[in-house]
């Protein structure tokens, strides 16, 4: 999938505030798209509904985001997305440190 058909299945930050834009997205996707990181783990904190998730699983091997609360929506977002490398954990990392994998 491009990056202009991934940056197309979410809002951008003016259309949803809580997000981060689709700007800042394009930038990371740019950085990460090297050969160097497809069989890499990815963790991101602050998952909240799974749109910068959805786009570190094409970039990665696998991805684990962690949301304070919630990740019921961001892990509905990417597996109606096709997207099965990405794992959520909801856990608060400041009082209970980040989630251990086997």
């Amino acid at each position: 999938m491009n990056l202009d058909t991934i940056l197309s299945k979410f809002p951008d930050k003016f259309e949803w505030t809580t997000t981060t834009s689709k700007k800042f997205k394009g930038d990371v996707y740019e950085f990460f798209n090297t050969e160097e990181h497809t069989d890499k783990t990815c963790l991101e904190i602050g998952s909240h509904l799974g749109y910068t998730t959805f786009l570190l699983s094409f970039l990665f091997k696998t991805v684990y985001g962690v949301n304070e609360k919630e990740v019921d929506k961001a892990e509905k977002f990417c597996l109606d997305n096709g997207r099965s490398n990405v794992t959520f954990y909801a856990q608060d990392v400041y009082t209970n440190g980040l989630p251990v994998t086997a």
